[in-house]
């Protein structure tokens, strides 16, 4: 969960937090803050375990994993309202984030990209559908599983949780 506190710059945490201020704005109000919080810490989490699924060598900083799941949220949310997502700049800046992660000279975590795209559409989703039942909790529940997986799978990719290796 660290890794998406630090770092590798003033250009990388400008443009993530730039990103994330952007998303925020049209989010936070739609969606209330303790439901963007819970998505993002979520996609955090989520991000965390795909750059682990990328490697478990290299060194991963960055909130890209979580800024990426609030976009793949925003983008849901367009859809639920009938905007299609790429036809504005929102689509074609997933697109374009998500190619130049595969660009090997740019050392881009893009498990971590993906990881926390995917987190980011399921929490959207559930929050979608426990709306259109009336029933708030669905999201947060969808929340907690994916988070749990995350953990899980984090700590079962990285080996033993007490086996620390200092």
């Amino acid at each position: 969960m660290t890794s998406g506190f630090l770092h590798a710059g003033i250009f990388h945490i400008g443009f993530n937090m730039y990103l994330l201020w952007i998303l925020g704005r049209q989010l936070e109000p739609v969606m209330g803050s303790k439901r963007f919080a819970t998505v993002y810490f979520t996609c955090l989490l989520a991000g965390s375990l795909g750059g682990l699924v990328q490697t478990t060598t290299a060194v991963i900083v960055g909130a890209s994993g979580a800024v990426f799941g609030l976009m793949a949220v925003l983008a849901v949310e367009q859809f639920r309202r009938g905007y299609d997502p790429f036809s504005g700049g929102l689509g074609g800046l997933i697109i374009i984030n998500l190619v130049i992660g595969f660009i090997p000279s740019f050392n881009i975590a893009v498990g971590a990209h993906i990881g926390g795209l995917i987190a980011g559409a399921l929490a959207g989703l559930a929050f979608h559908q426990g709306d259109k039942l009336r029933q708030p909790w669905v999201g947060y529940a969808a929340c907690l599983v994916i988070a749990a997986a995350a953990v899980l799978g984090s700590i079962a990719i990285s080996g033993d949780l007490h086996n620390y290796k200092l």
